[in-house]
């Protein structure tokens, strides 16, 4: 097939710069197995961050424009300071072009399929896994599960006094190739901690497009600390006309709670404020 590519021989190189701050130490594409295959291998660091990474990826390329790519998972990681980050076994990325649905035409468009893709450090992980499509039956799925916002904060190197642990949080993706995607999210974060407040149980549920329509961007929190107070709100945030619309269900907010939003001028903050047909609306 006079279409089809062949690949002979191999490339390397070592010390190359992507921006000012990641540094490549080892670059090498090679073939593995037959002409259709290769193997990247990739060793870098962020010395400002003390992080390191190496990925060994191996792509299989098929007749009819098919291209399997696996993260190999004994030979690459992904180090952030004190923590070593690895890649789950059989994880594959295909991509295929497929014609569009309902097409009178013969126009193709590629198709991302992502399996068994997972990232993990001790018993925190991050999952992906679906397909990115046009067609709406088709969807993307990332999961996290017993993420430390303490570890992840302390990457960036920024102390906002946050803390906590996300037990488990999910995205889902619609139509992502198409001019109209959706998404919808739900995340669940346990032993909360900022500034000096603790204890928190966070649920937050948003999506996009809303059910009123693409304009509206919609979302559902509760904020709680068992047998102290909750927080409990829902609404929508309006694109064309910058506003937010929301309304909070019978809740009890401890004032103690408001405390570290006053920059340190309002201290001993005691009692409760009772909402009961509490609104917010404004523009950001």
């Amino acid at each position: 097939d006079k279409n089809e590519l062949l690949f002979v021989g191999q490339a390397s190189s070592d010390i190359l710069k992507i921006g000012q701050d990641i540094q490549i130490e080892e670059f090498a594409i090679s073939p593995e197995g037959n002409d259709r295959e290769l193997d990247f291998y990739v060793k870098g660091l962020q010395p400002s961050l003390g992080n390191d990474f190496v990925l060994n990826v191996r792509t299989k390329f098929e007749r009819g424009g098919k291209v399997i790519t696996q993260v190999v998972p004994g030979s690459s990681r992904i180090s952030l300071q004190d923590t070593t980050w690895r890649f789950g076994q059989n994880n594959m990325i295909t991509r295929q072009l497929v014609q569009l649905p309902d097409d009178e035409t013969d126009d193709v468009v590629a198709k991302y399929s992502i399996r068994n893709f997972r990232l993990y450090h001790d018993d925190q992980s991050i999952v992906v896994k679906g397909d990115v499509s046009t067609s709406p039956s088709e969807g993307l799925v990332a999961e996290l599960y017993n993420i430390d916002l303490g570890e992840v904060l302390d990457i960036t190197q920024q102390d906002l006094g946050i803390d906590g642990t996300i037990r488990k949080a999910t995205v889902q993706g619609w139509y992502l190739l198409s001019a109209q995607p959706g998404f919808y999210g739900d995340v669940d974060v346990t032993d909360f901690q900022y500034q000096g407040l603790d204890s928190l149980q966070i649920d937050l549920k948003a999506g996009w497009p809303y059910l009123r329509g693409p304009d509206f961007a919609g979302a559902d929190v509760e904020i709680t600390r068992p047998g102290i107070g909750n927080v409990n709100m829902d609404g929508y945030y309006r694109f064309s006309t910058d506003s937010l619309h929301f309304d909070a269900r019978p809740s009890r907010i401890p004032l103690a709670w408001a405390q570290p939003f006053t920059a340190g001028e309002v201290t001993q903050l005691q009692g409760y404020l009772d909402l009961d047909n509490f609104k917010v609306r404004g523009t950001s």
